[in-house]
């Protein structure tokens, strides 16, 4: 088919060139919804950002900041009952060193055996020997510290 070929009646190209021009007019307007559609979702956020960011800035003249002084001088007391009210309290028992003596004496007035046992390097009392033999024992060492 040729274009010159006369296949249409006049009516019927008449008809054609005018749904051509209706079908290029809606192609235009389309393409601009769309153009104006992707402008909107461009400046829309970026005009919503420079609101809040003018909104957050401080209206009015900006302060001066503080100037620091060139000498400061303090004037620190002591307080000598410091120590003494910060201290945490010593929660150990106390304890001495004593002779072998000084523990036969400490041990009768507690009313325990009075024996002690030097053996492999170590020292022990009559009382620990008897209680590791028979720890079901009713006479059991006294508890908290024999020496006071």
């Amino acid at each position: 088919m040729t274009a010159d070929a006369p296949l249409l009646s006049p009516e019927a190209r008449a008809r054609r060139d005018e749904i051509l021009r209706l079908g290029l007019r809606s192609l235009r307007r389309r393409r601009v919804r769309r153009h104006a559609a992707l402008g909107v979702c461009v400046v829309a956020p970026a005009a919503a950002l420079a609101l809040v960011v003018l909104r957050a800035m401080p209206v009015g003249p900006a302060a001066p900041p503080p100037v620091a002084p060139r000498h400061a001088i303090a004037l620190i007391t002591d307080d000598p009952t410091i120590v003494a009210r910060w201290a945490v309290p010593d929660s150990r028992p106390a304890t001495a060193a004593i002779d072998d003596n000084a523990l036969r004496d400490v041990l009768a007035q507690a009313g325990l055996p009075t024996g002690l046992v030097r053996t492999g390097g170590h020292t022990l009392a009559e009382f620990e020997i008897a209680r590791a033999a028979n720890p079901d024992a009713t006479e059991a060492a006294p508890s908290g510290d024999l020496i006071r």
